[in-house]
């Protein structure tokens, strides 16, 4: 007889089945076509940080430095409930080029909150500067996670030498992110996929140039999966490698569940994991509509800061006081939580002359 594990508080994993449950990353060289592939993931929005979008029907948001990225992620959690299923995957293109927005965004921060002017990110006392992006980085990625949408991370890839010591030199691709963006990158992601293009046999004694996805690590690529992949997608059309794509994703958890002795369906599975996730985004929107207050509430009175600086000199600052305590209950708008009120006092100035 076996041991109850439920008495140590044990519970058994039971592998999601939908492949929007699973963070990926897709890396190819430039012109492979990794833009058109991610955009026939399900309901996608494309964060675009480069500009590959151009000969691409998709629906994007151009993201010119860390502050649109945070603001577009509030505008998720905002709407999060009115959303629903309208916004399924949030593609980042590429993530390259999103990370170094973080370090100027931490330096403006951090200049504010020390009342120091950094330059740059080793200014900020301690070392603690690229702790800070990365923490900052991760914050964001973790909110989107969170609110129960799904993220393709898209990077480029390059072929490098490499000459050892005592043995003949040998190429291998090697993503373009940077060393410390690929260490956050890589442990976060269930799947990467390693696009190619090399020559593979059409019939006997035929080959053909092709491209191929790889998601398997070799020798001289970056690759893997959480999900048991078992060969690579050769394909002519990005519509074709989706489709083999996921093919061969639900082939892979098929195999898995039955190795474990699971015989409940996938689309069984699917629908209690479903149920089970909404769940749990119900729950972290608890978390996340505070934090959103706290954010309005911030941005309401800096409006409000800057729409006082910009009056008229003849307008009389203890009239606009009073009429603040009529208002909010105070004359000193900056002890107010009420957003509601701080809306007000903020339409109110906004009624007066300005300089």
């Amino acid at each position: 007889m076996s041991f109850d594990l439920s008495i140590l508080g044990v519970e058994k994993n039971i592998p999601k089945v939908n492949l929007l449950e699973y963070t990926g990353i897709f890396e190819a060289p430039e012109k492979f076509g990794k833009t058109a592939f991610a955009t026939l993931y399900p309901n996608a929005i494309l964060v675009a940080a480069e500009k590959g979008y151009m000969a691409q029907v998709i629906n994007k948001k151009d993201v010119n430095n860390w502050s649109d990225f945070v603001k577009f992620i509030d505008l998720l959690a905002k709407n999060r409930e009115a959303i629903g299923t309208s916004v399924q995957t949030i593609i980042i293109d590429t993530v390259d080029e999103l990370y170094p927005l973080v370090a100027p965004y931490i330096v403006k921060r951090e200049s504010i909150n020390d009342q120091v002017a950094y330059k740059k990110i080793k200014d900020i006392p301690f070392g603690q500067g690229w702790g800070l992006v990365d923490e900052e980085f991760k914050k964001q990625i973790k909110r989107i996670i969170s609110m129960g949408f799904t993220i393709l991370y898209l990077t480029h890839s390059t072929v490098k030498q490499i000459k050892p010591k005592n043995a003949d030199p040998y190429d291998v691709y090697k993503s373009t992110m940077s060393d410390r963006c690929a260490n956050i990158i890589y442990p976060a992601c269930d799947y990467i996929i390693h696009g190619e293009r090399r020559k593979v046999e059409v019939s006997e004694g035929v080959s053909e140039l092709k491209r191929v996805l790889t998601v398997r690590g070799t020798d001289d690529a970056v690759a893997g999966n959480r999900v048991y992949f078992d060969d690579d997608v050769v394909f002519d059309t990005e519509e074709e490698a989706m489709e083999k794509f996921q093919t061969k994703f639900r082939e892979g958890i098929q195999r898995n569940l039955e190795k474990a002795g699971i015989k409940t369906s996938l689309d069984q599975l699917a629908a209690q994991q479903l149920k089970e996730k909404a769940e749990q985004v119900k729950t972290y929107m608890i978390e996340e509509d505070v934090e959103i207050a706290v954010k309005d509430k911030d941005e309401l009175k800096k409006e409000i800061a800057d729409a006082i600086s910009n009056l008229n000199e003849e307008v009389n600052q203890t009239d606009v006081g009073n009429k603040f305590q009529e208002i909010l209950g105070v004359k000193n708008y900056t002890k107010v939580e009420d957003i509601k009120k701080l809306q007000k006092a903020l339409d109110y100035v906004k009624t007066l002359p300005t300089k």
